[in-house]
């Protein structure tokens, strides 16, 4: 995560193996702040475990059905392509300590990173703590979800309702860290 302009805020996303959450949350980020034509901040995700993915998603889609799934998300949020050419990567200690600020999805994400990597302390938030207040049945914990992908009515609402849920989420993620710069 190397980054020559040094005015350019690096951000960090961690998920547990960087396959799903925190890659579609990057790539999500990323597409607001480019249509938004923020160049000063600069957003990239990890894992904190190793996945049992090597290669790129796009390798594993017909052995793993639940990646056919995230595939349909990922296109439905505008970002299909970028997420099946994606490698997951395991955090480092210089993922770390390159990063200005780091956003995990869960507050056992966050207990896991500061325990790996103490000297992180004040630049690891949730992405509920930084940018998502309590709202009625948004609790700004991305968890994933079990919707069977058939083409049915029922799974398709159930798929349109979790991929807004990201959208909005992300949205309010770069409006706060627009207002950083």
């Amino acid at each position: 995560m190397e980054i020559k302009n040094k005015n350019v805020k690096k951000v960090l996303i961690v998920c547990e193996r960087n396959v799903y959450r925190s890659k579609m949350f990057e790539l999500m980020a990323k597409k607001l702040l480019t249509e938004r034509k923020i160049n000063d901040i600069h957003i990239s995700s990890r894992g904190l475990e190793k996945s049992k993915f090597q290669g790129s998603i796009a390798e594993h889609m017909s052995k793993y059905p639940i990646l056919q799934q995230e595939h349909v998300i990922a296109s439905a949020l505008g970002v299909g392509k970028e997420f099946l050419q994606h490698v997951p990567k395991q955090v480092t200690e210089d993922d770390v300590r390159n990063s200005d600020t780091i956003f995990v999805q869960v507050p056992e994400h966050k207990k896991t990173l500061l325990k790996k990597f103490s000297f992180t302390g004040a630049k690891v938030f949730t992405i509920k703590e930084y940018s998502v207040p309590a709202e009625k049945g948004l609790d700004g914990n991305i968890r994933p979800r079990k919707i069977k992908i058939t083409g049915e009515r029922e799974e398709m609402g159930s798929v349109w309702k979790l991929t807004d849920e990201i959208r909005r989420i992300a949205r309010k993620f770069v409006e706060e860290l627009e207002e950083e710069i």
